[in-house]
């Protein structure tokens, strides 16, 4: 509650400290409430021994209030979230100014890439985590260009690298040598959409013997593709040592062994096909992701995600949305089933 009040009272300053400059604010929210039920396996409980089969409800994390201001020669402007979850925290919250077809953009914000332009309806299931082909990389501190004309945008943008250890072993100094670097291209070319991008970061760190070094990389291709009533997504990506940077598999991270770096690799895609008729949308898709590291028993571990879902436009501004899902998680590792689980669960979104 005292967040929220002080998050209240820095808004109220704001709003009145760019009055005088700014257009009057836009406000924008959204309530996101879930509902549903988890079937694991016993590979995938506490127990270890028997299936469980456990509820959750819960105002979603992404539940938000924001405004945005714009100044009156629309040259700049801000933006300003709260999520409205379990806690009140701190979303989006970025600065631009506007130089022709150009857009300096400074603050804790997304990137374009992964999602970022192009992502699943899958609220539930979601390919991005687990690092399908479509990734989610969060919001970081930032700073970026984006130029952008009619149908054809690019975003270059420094973004504050994650990795903190090397693959969860501490070593000396661990650092990195410049900012998370992030290359997308927006581009739409008729009913078809694509947004490749490609990142990369370098991390060094003091060792007396071995590697003091190493490399994370990520290049990804989503495209949309539509045809009247029905859109298809397709996405691809493959990344190295992409766990903590880019989005990716949390396998996918470096191991240091006998001082030593091994780099994990992972490739993984998503088929994603939306239906939408009147204030009905029926979506299905399929997602996989496969991961290899040579320190692993496992020659790879493959994951595979299935879901569908019914989105049921109740009003302009509610929304209620069931889905249903299976995961796969195959073998671990060490070549042991690392088990499977199936989810319901039912989404009421209002925002406005």
């Amino acid at each position: 509650m005292k967040k929220l009040f002080l998050a209240l009272m820095v808004a109220g300053l704001v709003v009145a400290l760019a009055a005088p400059a700014f257009a009057n604010p836009t406000i924008t929210g959204r309530v996101r409430w879930d509902f549903g039920y988890v079937a694991n396996s016993q590979e995938l409980t506490q127990n270890g021994d028997n299936d469980i089969v456990s509820g959750f409800m819960s105002v979603a994390s992404s539940s938000f209030l924001a405004a945005e201001w714009e100044s009156k020669d629309k040259v700049v402007g801000m933006h300003i979230e709260i999520g409205l979850g379990g806690t009140v925290t701190r979303r989006p919250v970025f600065a631009w100014y506007t130089i022709g077809n150009c857009k300096v953009v400074a603050g804790n914000n997304y990137t374009w890439m992964g999602d970022g332009v192009i992502g699943t309806a899958s609220w539930l299931i979601d390919p991005t985590v687990g690092g399908m082909g479509l990734t989610y990389q969060g919001r970081r501190p930032m700073i970026s260009i984006e130029w952008r004309s009619g149908d054809f945008g690019v975003q270059v943008g420094l973004f504050e690298p994650q990795m903190s250890s090397v693959g969860g072993t501490a070593v000396n100094d661990f650092r990195w040598v410049l900012p998370n670097l992030n290359v997308t291209v927006d581009a739409k070319f008729g009913s078809i959409h694509i947004a490749p991008s490609f990142g990369i970061v370098h991390y060094l760190w003091e060792a007396d013997s071995g590697d003091d070094s190493l490399v994370a990389w990520f290049v990804a291709l989503p495209a949309q593709i539509s045809f009247g009533p029905v859109a298809v997504k397709l996405a691809f990506s493959y990344y190295v040592n992409g766990a903590s940077d880019f989005g990716g598999n949390d396998l996918c991270a470096p191991v240091l062994a006998a001082g030593d770096v091994e780099d994990s690799t992972a490739y993984g895609g998503t088929l994603e096909v939306v239906f939408t008729s009147g204030a009905v949308t029926v979506v299905g898709g399929a997602a996989f992701v496969t991961i290899d590291n040579d320190t692993w028993v496992a020659s790879d571990v493959t994951q595979y995600k299935y879901y569908a879902q019914l989105k049921y436009k109740v009003h302009e501004n509610f929304e209620v949305i069931p889905e249903l899902g299976f995961i796969d998680y195959g073998d671990d590792e060490n070549n042991a089933d690392a088990g499977s689980s199936f989810q319901l669960g039912l989404r009421f979104q209002f925002h406005f």
